[in-house]
């Protein structure tokens, strides 16, 4: 599926900001789950294009890939979606995506809320690690798996990078966080 993938991706046009936003919609809708997983991956090679030129356009690529994240959801194209896409738009104007991303962490679907959680994932030594403690705690009551597993990975890639802070983030938590997410955070200390 790659190759076949990165074939169709290197034979496409130049297209417009525009042009991406119809054909990724076009292809989410498309009954076959390849087709997502193709969009996906498309719009994590097209994302100098997809921040368009304008603070409007940049808002209609995070309206087509919100739309991506609650319509046929499920993990393994969110978790595309979320650091390699929303997470890189963020790191290029936070003042747009920033106030986005605070609206998704107290949405009802578990998608956007994921995404928000996930978005600095490969942030490295450059994550708010203030807003990934706030955005891990406004979800700790979450009882869905899918969620739990979210923070639990966030704070383990930060653990990475300050694993003091993320160890006296889980002791101070330790009653408001899952077991997993706890696990998980934790999981090379």
């Amino acid at each position: 599926r790659q190759k076949i993938d990165k074939e169709v991706r290197n034979n496409l046009p130049d297209l417009s900001v525009d042009e991406y936003h119809q054909l990724l919609s076009q292809l989410w809708k498309l009954p076959q789950r390849e087709y997502q997983y193709f969009a996906a991956e498309l719009a994590t090679k097209s994302i100098t294009t997809l921040k368009g030129r304008s603070d409007n356009e940049l808002r209609k690529s995070v309206e087509v890939i919100e739309n991506m994240i609650t319509n046929k959801s499920w993990w393994d194209c969110v978790d595309v979606l979320a650091p390699r896409v929303i997470g890189e738009f963020n790191k290029s104007n936070p003042a747009i995506i920033g106030p986005i991303l605070d609206k998704w962490i107290t949405n009802e679907n578990i998608w956007l809320k994921r995404t928000a959680i996930l978005h600095q994932l490969y942030y490295k030594g450059n994550t708010d690690q203030d807003k990934l403690f706030k955005y891990s705690l406004a979800c700790a009551a979450e009882k869905d798996f899918f969620i739990r597993k979210a923070i639990g990975w966030a704070l383990r890639n930060q653990y990475k990078i300050n694993p003091t802070a993320v160890k006296e983030f889980v002791t101070q938590y330790d009653d408001k966080l899952s077991n997993l997410s706890k696990k998980e955070a934790l999981k090379h200390a």
